[in-house]
């Protein structure tokens, strides 16, 4: 009995979303791709050009069979030198290799493109305008075009010599219509992005569409100010090429296609829809993702936590995430950064000096300034804000976020509030302290005096004047009062913390490698051959050769995010970014004084931060003695 084989789960496709590809003229690319496979008996995958110059040339014997095609089935035969002509304008031929796939992997998944030389790297075509021989593989969007056309195909032809001579063979109009439409809904699972950073919008064609059925005339592919980036250049084209029955262009903007009414555009825009959520794609945009960890029936996050690991995993991201899940009110966040010079007085409270300005319409602002008095008041620290807000509202969860907990003297910082930190089980303060003089009036005016509190704020708890006062005389953390910290150990200049002050605490590692999976499919160009390389792989092996050359310790490592996601797609962005961040930290911090066993590559008698980094515009990864570019 012979079972099937076992499905092994392929590596994912980089959506390259802000990348520089382009593709400005679509339809001759696609014609010239369907027509060779047709050509060529409709096989699963085919090499195709031959290196002239720089350039390339389609192969004679594809050539002949795409003549032999045409002649069997267009009614007029283009001459062997028209079609000679057309193909070499191509952009199958003239277009680098990267924006072949982004169109034909990325939007339409007709095929994947490599190059036919296995031992080059996918940005063997980014320098010297060379152009390489490619094989092709396709997928069984081309069967599914194929049952589509076969029962006209000289009809079919007249649409691919149309498009491949750009407009001046005559096409059969109602074929042309039917391959547009099929074209689209194989590019209805594509993706797109306004923009660059955390503030582009990740969006589907779907999401446009949906637009106009919200009754807007025009949408923008790009925000403004944005340059448009990889798939989004390609969307644009198609739209202007007419590739989409739904859209039309206009301008820097795409607008609902005239032929079309809004019933229909909503009818399609549902079953794309569904197309998308059929699909089940993943693509690993970190940014405008939060994760399911909000606070489940019965269960608690700790009160008091504290979130530590290495540089680069993730921590300030990830307890963001976490906060916004588990605190989803508004104001119910206050987040604070400490450093070297934060004081008690900054996060708690003190008495400060305060303006007070005496009000004369009769005289002039500048002069109502010169009238005033300085005065004092007490000013609550964003602690006591907190703390405040919690008091106030019993039934609604507050958390205080502290970035960089180590960077103060947290003893300092936290003074005797400290000894709040202990809770009892139900999460409130087990030994209450004692309020300060200078804070009570200024604690009780909070609680009791109503010109503090927000109109309509129906989850206010109502203090008495006797109860207020009460509540003003001693400081006890209540259970709806959260605090969260990161910190780094392994950062220069930090304070350490006493034993009585981190166990009351819980402690979270963030490991080394934490939530790694969502830049794994990053590639990045490196050195002036510009081959190209892993990040994930790269940081990992930059971390072996800490671990095992220098010794240090794991909090010394780099974690997935030191580099920023959105700083991978660029090159130059890339490259900057790792000078300015990941060859800094090692020469002055990780390897500073085991920068030869580190740096493998460079001649150790020049290991300057300075030479380090023209080696690596130079050489690349190749600086740690590592060769990992792609084969």
């Amino acid at each position: 009995m012979t079972m099937p084989g076992e499905f092994h789960q392929p590596r994912p496709v980089n959506a390259r979303l802000v990348t520089k590809t382009s593709l400005p003229h679509p339809k001759p690319a696609i014609a010239l791709l369907l027509a060779l496979w047709h050509a060529a008996g409709k096989p699963a995958s085919l090499e195709y050009g031959i290196s002239a110059g720089a350039g390339l040339v389609l192969d004679e014997s594809l050539l002949d069979e795409l003549v032999d095609l045409f002649g069997t089935n267009a009614p007029l035969t283009p001459g062997r030198s028209e079609i000679e002509k057309w193909v070499a304008q191509n952009p199958l031929l003239t277009a680098q290799l990267e924006a072949l796939n982004a169109a034909f992997e990325l939007i339409w998944h007709l095929g994947s493109f490599s190059f036919a030389g296995k031992n080059l790297n996918r940005s063997a075509e980014r320098s010297g305008g060379k152009r390489l021989p490619k094989l092709v593989e396709f997928t069984t969007n081309l069967d599914i075009i194929d049952a589509c056309v076969e029962r006209d195909m000289a009809a079919y032809t007249s649409v691919l010599l149309n498009w491949l001579s750009n407009g001046s063979w005559q096409s059969d109009s109602a074929m042309e219509s039917s391959l547009i439409k099929t074209l689209a809904a194989f590019a209805e699972v594509s993706f797109y992005k306004t923009g660059k950073g955390d503030d582009g919008i990740v969006y589907t064609p779907h999401n446009v569409y949906n637009q106009f059925v919200h009754g807007d005339e025009r949408v923008d592919l790009s925000a403004p100010g944005q340059e448009r980036q990889g798939p989004t250049r390609i969307f644009a084209a198609l739209v202007k090429d007419n590739l989409n029955p739904y859209l039309a262009s206009a301008g820097q903007s795409v607008e609902m296609a005239r032929s079309i009414t809004p019933d229909a555009i909503q009818a399609y825009s549902r079953r794309a829809a569904t197309a998308i959520g059929l699909s089940r794609l993943e693509i690993a945009i970190r940014e405008h993702t939060i994760p399911d960890t909000a606070i489940e029936p019965g269960t608690e996050p700790p009160r008091n936590l504290i979130v530590f690991g290495a540089p680069g995993t993730g921590k300030s991201h990830d307890l963001d995430l976490r906060a916004k899940a588990n605190f989803p009110g508004n104001g119910c966040i206050t987040r604070v950064t400490f450093h070297p010079e934060y004081t008690y007085s900054q996060f708690v409270g003190a008495y400060k000096p305060w303006v007070e300005l005496v009000e004369n319409p009769e005289k002039s602002l500048d002069q109502q300034f010169r009238d005033s008095k300085i005065t004092y008041r007490y000013e609550f620290g964003p602690f006591m804000e907190t703390y405040v807000q919690a008091l106030l509202h019993p039934n609604v969860r507050y958390v205080l976020l502290i970035e960089e907990l180590n960077r103060a003297n947290p003893a300092a910082a936290f003074g005797d509030i400290f000894q709040l930190l202990d809770r009892d089980t139900a999460g409130a303060s087990k030994y209450p302290i004692a309020t300060p003089n200078d804070m009570r009036g200024e604690l009780w005016k909070r609680l009791y005096e109503s010109s503090f509190f927000p109109e309509g704020d129906n989850t206010l708890f109502r203090y008495s004047n006797e109860s207020a006062k009460a509540a003003a005389r001693q400081l006890s953390l209540p259970p709806n009062m959260f605090i969260w910290a990161t910190m780094n150990s392994a950062d220069q200049g930090v304070f350490p913390m006493d034993t009585a002050f981190k166990r009351r605490w819980s402690f979270e590692y963030m490991d080394i490698n934490h939530k790694c999976e969502v830049i794994r499919g990053f590639d990045v160009v490196l050195g002036e051959n510009a081959h190209v390389v892993n990040w994930d792989g790269l940081r990992r092996k930059i971390n072996e050769l800490l671990l095992n050359e220098c010794k240090v310790n794991e909090d010394k490592l780099l974690g997935p995010f030191f580099i920023a996601p959105e700083a991978l797609d660029d090159p130059e962005t890339f490259a900057a970014a790792f000078k300015d961040k990941v060859l800094l930290y090692l020469c002055e911090d990780a390897a500073k004084m085991k920068k030869p066993n580190l740096f493998k590559g460079c001649d150790h008698k020049t290991l300057t931060y300075s030479r380090i980094c023209d080696e690596f515009d130079a050489r690349g990864e190749e600086i740690f003695g590592l060769s990992l570019a792609e084969e």
